[in-house]
């Protein structure tokens, strides 16, 4: 019996110990397993805990297709997409206008504290606040990460008479009423910048003949057309047109020949002037910490990303990744800086002579309206002696226009909270309804087209936000 003990003790001990190394080897195998097959997932998972997006991410580029803002915002949302970074898509809308104020002040107002919206912005939204005195400024808005700057190039059609940079500027110099500039909106960086180059010319910016657009395909197309004498933007915009030969690009604003030793810079040919556009990403107002950390984390991975660096040598951009409260610091530093720029050309101080762009623009003018028309229509009733009839007959003649009030103060409050397109659609047949028509097909439909009238006519005409 001893001897068997002896015997079958050690064959169970070396069996419980093949068990635990088969059980060691199993779990080591199935970590090592998960590793191999979703290394991305867990790499986002470590990459940005807390809050997560549960739809998706839009992207506000406020002006039109074809500029540096517009590069940005859709060079950001391929490094997304192809470095699978998000959760969500990440996706990119144009609203141009008023050198982007308009987008700016829905991002303001109209979505404080929404997560999911994020706006590109720039160097030029600093001084088309300034200029326009807009009610807000980037310094209302979530700063999240500046991404890159970039040099400013002026270019000519490639049939142009003009050569080289020094000639070029003699004759701006000589006669600057007779050189068209084009370039983005007024107060952005291209406008800014060409104020600057005046004044170290010594040239009077007052003479200056400068033609504002809302995009640098607006911008591009115009010295095609042969419209503009000169175009300016950054120098990654020109690339196929240079390319096509369809443009000369004669100067650059960088200190030395870093974009194109072919190109000349400024300082070269004697003017002082060394000028970057720097762009970057802003979020809404009021989100919390959590989701303001996730926004930084994101961008930042994708700065750091191979694709975003292809994107840089590709575009010729500068590298200028700054995020945070850092970030916040040198908007602050940059505003006061532009509006010096701003007061030195002779743009307006803070915006003097330019109309100043708000959402309560458009409403505060219907309202206006409105308390004209009431004032108006009680001095008449009152002369009319309708306020001295009977308590019946004063409720049958005013009753109708009671509901018309109700209807208008409805009207404005949801201007400010559903927006003009949705609201006025409507407000026309139920003003149509109250004064006996039945056709209500018809007043829709008149709506409908009054609304895209006016729409196009403030927005692109007039540079005024409908809510």
């Amino acid at each position: 019996m001893y001897n068997i003990t002896r015997i079958i003790l050690p064959l169970l001990r070396v069996n419980q110990l093949k068990k635990q190394t088969l059980k060691n080897v199993t779990t080591s195998f199935c970590a090592l397993l998960m590793l191999c097959v979703c290394p991305q997932a867990m790499s986002n998972s470590s990459k940005n805990p807390g809050w997560q997006p549960a739809r998706p991410i839009m992207v506000t580029v406020p002006s039109n297709p074809g500029g540096g803002w517009d590069q940005l915002g859709r060079f950001m949302q391929r490094a997304i997409g192809q470095e699978k970074l998000a959760p969500v898509s990440i996706e990119v809308v144009n609203r141009g206008g008023a050198g982007g104020i308009i987008a700016l002040s829905e991002l303001v107002s109209r979505y404080n504290g929404d997560p999911y919206k994020l706006m590109v912005t720039g160097f030029g939204m600093t001084g088309a606040t300034i200029m326009h005195n807009s009610e807000f400024d980037l310094a209302d808005t979530t700063p999240i990460a500046r991404l890159t700057s970039e040099y400013q190039a002026i270019g000519v059609p490639f049939n142009s008479p003009y050569n080289n940079l020094e000639q070029l500027m003699a004759a701006f110099k000589k006669s600057p009423e007779s050189i068209v500039w084009g370039g983005g909106s007024a107060g952005g960086a291209d406008h800014l910048f060409v104020n600057l180059l005046a004044e170290k010319m010594g040239v009077d910016p007052s003479k200056i003949n400068y033609v504002a657009f809302t995009g640098g395909g607006e911008a591009t197309a115009a010295l095609m057309g042969g419209q503009v004498t000169i175009g300016v933007s950054g120098y990654s915009e020109w690339g196929g047109l240079v390319e096509a030969k369809r443009v000369k690009l004669l100067g650059v604003s960088s200190q030395e020949r870093v974009v194109n030793p072919n190109i000349a810079t400024f300082h070269e040919i004697g003017i002082d002037v060394v000028y970057a556009n720097w762009r970057a990403l802003v979020a809404a107002p009021n989100i919390s910490e959590e989701q303001k950390h996730y926004l930084i984390e994101l961008i930042t991975h994708a700065r750091n990303s191979q694709t975003w660096r292809q994107i840089l040598k590709r575009n010729n951009w500068q590298d200028s990744f700054l995020v945070g409260d850092e970030f916040a610091r040198f908007i602050a530093d940059d505003k006061q800086q532009t509006q010096r720029i701003v007061e030195r050309s002779g743009l307006g101080e803070g915006g003097k002579g330019y109309a100043a762009v708000g959402p309560y623009f458009f409403p505060s003018i219907a309202g206006v309206g409105l308390l004209l028309s009431g004032i108006w229509i009680a001095i008449s009733a009152y002369r009319r002696g309708e306020l001295m009839l009977p308590r019946s007959e004063w409720q049958a003649s005013f009753l109708p226009l009671l509901k018309i009030t109700a209807i208008l103060v409805c009207y404005l409050i949801g201007l400010r909270w559903i927006g003009f397109i949705f609201v006025t659609p409507l407000l026309i047949p139920a003003l149509a309804m109250q004064l006996g028509s039945s056709k209500h097909a018809q007043n829709f439909a008149v709506g409908v087209v009054l609304t895209l009238v006016i729409t196009l006519v403030f927005e692109n005409f007039l540079n005024v936000l409908v809510p």
